[in-house]
């Protein structure tokens, strides 16, 4: 089975690791010390550079502390303006490189722009990460360079200006070529010209056009002084100023490629701009260590400037593992599972009981069926206890375990619960990713749904061998006794399974509060019913209230199981039905049986 979480590269490390390359921040005192990048220049406390041009120190007869500094283009002499385009554009062309190159700007275009540049918590973050990204592969080809930043604010009045030596837009190889000529708005001078390049394919070639609009910007330099001046309290004033104004005004007066979210990210101007904005962002958290973490308070990790904890491959692969979405004309042919067995065009299972479709001999197009639990057989409902037990204790899976759980702990509650555009596809993306981990013990496993509207008036239930609450090996133990609240029946009772240290250890806790929920069949069959156009409505209902609901009556700790997801998969097969949404589609696949 292919993993299905490989489109992108923004992954957890990244997400909290935002002091890279110190974004461009200054340090205080220092002095260039020329080329003397040995140790045996080496006098003790002294500032020098390494042979990248790394900012050091020296301690002990070695250079240690070494860290990157940006510059402002226009401050930048020829010979390290020359050194950064030609970096630029070896990564475009050359082959060597390209694929990465060409992964970073599908990156941004394939991220939902209303995801990357309409919402606060992301925009920062993200952007910082590409930067990141991007300077690393620029140093492959020379590990001198860093990434400029353009400071536009200097020139707020006459941005567009290319007739002095060290503007932006000089027609010399030092600069990046002017406004676009002729109907096709192309460039046509300076190192990107159309006789010298082109965009990528993936953002829809031909050649890098502009068309400029002779409009002052908004952002000057009093402007940017009085947006770095707000205080802490008004982050999100800030951060809709750099994003809204600053950013978007630049995009739409430079027009042509940077013009539009899709091509944007393949234009050489983009880079210096958004370095820029990063450089406001690093501006803001310079001011106060409060202001370091500023909107982002859940996260601990000193090195992180603020940001969020997300797999961005979820950000934009909304469809993953095709979302549940169901496979019409499934029939289940027992475990006939080799092509030996195999009839043209026939279902059948394969080795892990994915449902697989029998192709010129061989079985094709496989893909999952997670199922309901209180409906899963007895030994179907072991089976995924069991691998959940090896995971969370096995010391071969428990790091990986214990990262997953840090994920949701460790992610601000705020983004992963208030914000609409985060809750499913984050959850999603844990979801499979715990699937993927349990399978690693037992292919056959997938993750079961708990459909909770069939017994609302009484969830709470487990007297009967299928409920969820089950004291037996095949169920999850009922309520908690005690003052200390504790479960002592069933796999996961105090004497046989404890809470990760991450989460506080000791026992799984459960205190039940025996009141119906508010989802029943009819509640959620309603929700279900609602049009497109009330996706928001449709969102909340699940995420306020039914999501938060079962955590608030079971209280305590609450055991996973998959239940929010099962109402997700039904609207989205309502929205494939009306044919109104667009779908990914992945190499492999989960689907919900429908009962």
């Amino acid at each position: 089975m292919k993993s299905t979480c490989r489109p992108v590269l923004l992954c957890v490390s990244v997400l909290w690791s935002f002091w890279l390359s110190d974004g461009g921040q200054e340090r205080k005192g220092l002095r260039e010390y020329g080329t003397r990048s040995s140790p045996a220049w080496c006098k003790e406390g002294s500032h020098v550079l390494n042979r990248c041009e790394e900012h050091c120190r020296c301690k002990n007869g070695k250079l240690v502390n070494c860290f990157r500094v940006r510059k402002e283009f226009t401050r930048m002499d020829t010979k390290e303006r020359k050194r950064y385009i030609n970096a630029y554009k070896t990564v475009s062309v050359d082959a060597r490189f390209k694929l990465d190159y060409q992964r970073l700007v599908a990156a941004h275009i394939n991220a939902p722009d209303k995801l990357l540049h309409t919402t606060p918590v992301i925009f920062f973050p993200w952007h910082r990460w590409f930067l990141v990204q991007f300077e690393n592969l620029l140093r492959r080809i020379d590990c001198r360079v860093t990434l400029p930043y353009w400071d536009w604010s200097r020139v707020a009045h006459h941005w567009w200006r290319g007739s002095r030596y060290k503007d932006i837009w000089n027609p010399g190889q030092h600069g990046l070529g002017g406004d676009g000529n002729g109907w096709d708005e192309c460039v046509e001078d300076g190192p990107f010209s159309k006789d010298k390049w082109n965009l990528l394919n993936v953002s829809g070639g031909g050649c890098l056009m502009r068309n400029f609009k002779y409009v002052a910007l908004t952002g000057n330099t009093h402007h940017v002084r009085r947006t770095l001046s707000l205080p802490l309290k008004d982050f999100l004033q800030f951060e809709e100023t750099v994003r809204s104004a600053y950013h978007g005004e630049l995009h739409d007066l430079i027009r042509g490629t940077m013009w539009s979210s899709m091509t944007a990210s393949n234009a050489p101007e983009m880079i210096l701009h958004h370095s820029f904005l990063d450089k406001l962002w690093v501006k803001w958290q310079e001011k106060g260590q409060e202001y370091i973490k500023a909107y982002y308070p859940d996260l601990p990790s000193k090195k992180m400037p603020g940001t969020v904890l997300l797999c961005v491959s979820v950000l934009w692969s909304f469809w993953l593992s095709d979302g549940g979405q169901e496979r019409k004309g499934l029939r289940e042919y027992g475990t006939r599972s080799s092509p030996a067995w195999c009839k043209e065009g026939s279902l059948v299972l394969n080795r892990c009981e994915e449902h697989c479709r029998c192709k010129n001999g061989k079985l094709v197009n496989c893909f999952r069926v997670r199922k309901e639990f209180t409906r899963k057989d007895t030994k179907e409902r072991k089976r995924y206890i069991n691998a959940y037990k090896i995971v969370s204790v096995n010391a071969r899976f428990k790091l990986d375990y214990q990262r997953l759980v840090a994920a949701h702990i460790n992610a601000p509650d705020k983004l992963l619960h208030t914000t609409p555009v985060i809750f499913f596809p984050w959850h999603r993306w844990f979801l499979v990713q715990f699937e993927n981990l349990l399978r690693r013990i037992d292919c056959r496993v997938t993750l079961p749904y708990w459909d909770w509207s069939r017994v609302a008036h009484h969830w709470w239930r487990g007297s009967r061998y299928k409920d969820i609450w089950n004291p037996g090996q095949h169920g999850l133990g009922g309520d908690g006794n005690g003052w200390d609240e504790c479960v002592e029946d069933g796999p996961f009772s105090k004497d046989k399974w404890n809470l990760l240290n991450v989460s506080g250890g000791g026992c799984l806790m459960r205190n039940f509060k025996y009141v119906a929920l508010t989802g029943n069949t009819h509640h959620v069959r309603r929700t279900l019913s609602l049009p497109l156009k009330d996706f928001l409505q449709f969102e909340e209902t699940v995420r306020s209230a039914y999501h938060g609901e079962l955590h608030d009556l079971i209280r305590a700790s609450t055991t996973f199981t998959v239940n929010t997801t099962a109402v997700y998969k039904d609207c989205q097969r309502i929205s494939v039905k009306e044919k109104s949404l667009s779908r990914t589609p992945f190499n492999s696949a989960t689907t919900f049986p429908r009962h």
